[in-house]
């Protein structure tokens, strides 16, 4: 189980992989390999950050 930072989520989601370390991305995919039904968790208050930073753009 991976429960993604809020920076690292908006890196994920828009694909900015190369801003992750590789010891993250290897994390992540080991959890993505452990079982393929799997997504990380991603707590509400990121929810709340990401809407927050959408305001300001």
């Amino acid at each position: 189980m991976v429960a993604l930072d809020t920076q690292v989520l908006v890196w994920w989601v828009n694909g900015n992989l190369q801003r992750l370390s590789p010891k993250v991305r290897e994390h992540i995919n080991q959890a993505a390999q452990a079982d393929k039904r799997q997504l990380p968790l991603i707590a509400a208050i990121s929810c709340w950050e990401v809407a927050m930073l959408g305001q300001w753009r």
